[in-house]
């Protein structure tokens, strides 16, 4: 096996994941808000057997699992390796990720059990409600646990496997068989080797299983729904025939072309065939898995395809209704409207791109901070996310202001639309602490390493429930504190009219007034929190940053020149990454904050401010990428030869063969 499989391997899963989540995210968003017709139970079937497609595929993202055939037994393992996770985490990931996918194909026994209930015996269908429905969630964990074990205490490496496949391994791969995370199933030796054998028995008795139900329950609905003599509705015979065509494609496809050619290389032993190959191309279908089930859904469904058009006709005409109701101020809060649709797509492009250049294209290793790094960019997207879906914004008016959204959506409520501006909200104070864990995280690696331990393993959660703890103080507090009342409706509402032509009963707001006759303390406990929050955050940067800079600046450091500037540039990084949005976004905001205690009168939307924050995840991840040097080399490397590169792969397959499929020998 050359290294050109394996990339063309790596680069699959990575394009997998970013389908499966695209794909599945959108089922799972139409399934709950933009299906008219209720589908009961089967509608959570759908959206947790989504939500299981886009975790397998992450994990396969990240350990890359695959299958090695031999004469007498085949390996499961992964080539990736970590000096921060131990490589028995890594092989508890590997089992994790096996058994995932048996869970997905127990999963979907269950939705033909269900389908053929609905069908056939609807009276039977008061088994998948309420706490009876955990029992068959369970029922599809409970294969997928017994696989996990099984695989722990049967796919143990012996002394016989190491010698059998060290020398294959080095030759196919080119890494030492000891060094990576693997599970075994040599089948024999001189003689059968039981254990081995029953986890394969195991494994096959396990899709048998669920293959027998699907098999029965798919022909008892077939013979129910095309009897002459149906008793349902046409539309209702319809939506049945379309759910059970999925079914069958769901089973169909993944059997023909990625069941069925890893079940050979299991099963070849068995009947003599002799094997020496990896199963890399079955393996790449298996990430395709989940994408594929979304989509055959969204394709055969009709009411899914309605939604689909109804989603985007949707949302494009809440945009334009915003768009072009905006009466004063026009031009400024269209400028916001576009802008923070903008931000979204440039913030997941660049954020994306920080990723990938941190998880695949920087050679030098940068620990724990590697991970910060990627959490804190997706936590980015996210927070774009939020602000495309509902754009936020904050009005002042003489003793307060609101935090309110325009968009009005008619497959969401306005209680809907105020949990996602407090997520916003949330997600936002939830940063600003993390960018404080990352001083930290700087400050141990330059002035006491023997402290980075605390960022090791388990500890890391700990750090990241410390910056999550804010956010969801926040989040809480906007409900508990922040509601609209009458007073506050009353104060508000004309100028509503006037500034953006809606009615403030009809939003998505939270209001801040700070006083009437008297101070409304709810309100101000709110943003006091949030001012001792961000003080807070800003006392650790600051003495963070301070030790970091008396350290690297001392004359007698005992860096090497190459580390001593990576430090240089991380610290550089940290202190663009808080300076640029204190000075251009927090203070204007924190103004409009605190104007009404001043006795300032304002009567303005903070449009201009509220563009800068989306752009703020962003602004944190070109300042990356532009500041150190190990990014700017890594995404050099990425734009000028990448395409060559691949061109280069592509031909030398085409020249060599190498897809050629493995000569089998029956003994």
């Amino acid at each position: 096996m050359t290294s050109i499989l394996i990339h063309y391997y790596r680069y699959t899963a990575i394009f997998s994941l970013i389908l499966t989540t695209s794909t599945n995210f959108l089922l799972i968003i139409l399934t709950s808000w933009y299906i008219k017709r209720k589908f009961g139970m089967y509608k959570y079937l759908i959206i947790i057997f989504s939500i299981f497609g886009i975790v397998y595929d992450f994990s396969g993202f990240l350990i890359s699992p695959m299958v090695h055939s031999l004469e007498n037994g085949y390996l499961y393992f992964t080539l990736v390796q970590s000096t921060i996770i131990s490589k028995e985490m890594i092989r508890n990931c590997l089992a994790i990720s096996g058994s995932i996918l048996i869970s997905l194909a127990s999963m979907l026994a269950v939705m033909f059990i269900h389908r053929y209930f609905s069908v056939a015996k609807p009276e039977q269908l008061f088994h998948f409600q309420q706490k009876r429905f955990v029992l068959w969630l369970g029922y599809s964990m409970f294969f997928g646990g017994m696989n996990f074990l099984t695989l722990l205490c049967l796919g143990e490496i012996d002394d016989f496997t190491k010698n059998y496949v060290r020398d294959n391994f080095i030759d196919s791969y080119g890494v030492v068989f000891d060094d990576i995370p693997v599970f075994s199933f040599l089948i024999y030796d001189t003689k059968r080797r039981w254990k081995e054998i029953a986890y394969t028995l195991f494994l096959t008795m396990a899709l048998l299983f669920q293959n027998a139900i699907i098999v029965f329950c798919g022909f008892k609905i077939r013979r129910h729904l095309y009897k002459k003599n149906c008793n349902y509705s046409q539309s209702l015979l319809i939506l049945h025939k379309q759910f059970f065509k999925t079914l069958v494609l769901q089973v169909a496809i993944p059997t023909v072309f990625i069941f069925f050619p890893v079940i050979f290389i299991i099963m070849a032993p068995f009947f003599g065939y002799k094997l020496n190959s990896s199963s890399i191309n079955s393996f790449s279908l298996f990430f395709l898995y989940p994408a594929i089930d979304s989509v055959i859904v969204m394709y055969v469904i009709s009411d899914y395809k309605k939604a689909l058009k109804d989603c985007s006709a949707e949302k494009f005409k809440v945009h334009i209704q915003v768009y072009n109701s905006l009466q004063m101020h026009s031009n400024f809060l269209k400028i916001y409207w576009t802008s923070a649709i903008a931000s979204f797509f440039f913030t997941t492009f660049i954020n994306v791109l920080l990723i990938i250049l941190t998880t695949k294209y920087i050679k030098r290793k940068f620990g724990m901070y590697k991970y910060l790094i990627i959490i804190f960019s997706t936590v980015g997207i996210l927070y774009d996310l939020c602000g495309f879906l509902i754009s936020p914004m904050l009005h002042s008016l003489n003793s307060g202001f609101v935090y309110f959204s325009l968009v009005q959506s008619t497959f969401m409520s306005r209680e809907q639309m105020q949990i996602i501006l407090a997520i916003s909200a949330s997600i936002f104070l939830s940063s600003t602490s993390m960018l404080a864990v990352m001083f930290i995280h700087r400050y141990f690696s330059v002035a006491k390493p023997e402290q980075l331990f605390y960022f090791q393993g388990k500890r890391l959660t700990l750090w990241l429930t410390y910056s999550s703890f804010f956010g969801a103080v926040c989040f809480i507090a906007l409900f508990y504190l922040c509601q609209v009342d009458d007073f506050a409706k009353q104060y508000f509402n004309n100028d509503f009219i006037t500034s953006y032509g809606f009615v403030i009963d009809d939003l998505a707001v939270f209001q801040f007034v700070i006083f009437d006759t008297n101070y409304r303390w709810k309100p101000i406990a709110l943003i006091l929190y949030v001012t001792l929050t961000m003080f807070f955050q800003n006392i650790i940067i600051f003495f963070c940053g301070y030790k970091i800079y008396r350290k690297l600046y001392n004359r007698q450091f005992n860096y090497s020149s190459s580390l001593y500037n990576l430090h240089q540039q991380f610290f550089k990084t940290l202190v663009l990454q808080v300076a640029i949005p204190t000075f251009f976004i927090f203070i204007p905001v924190f103004f409009i904050f605190y104007a009404p205690f001043f006795g300032l009168k304002l009567s303005v939307a903070s449009t201009n401010a509220m563009c800068l924050f989306y752009l703020y995840p962003a602004i944190d991840s070109c300042i990356v990428m532009y500041v150190i040097s190990d990014y700017k080399k890594a995404l050099k490397g990425f734009c000028k030869y990448q395409v060559q590169k691949e061109i280069r792969k592509m031909s030398l397959i085409s020249s060599t063969n190498l897809f050629i499929m493995p000569t089998v020998v029956q003994k």
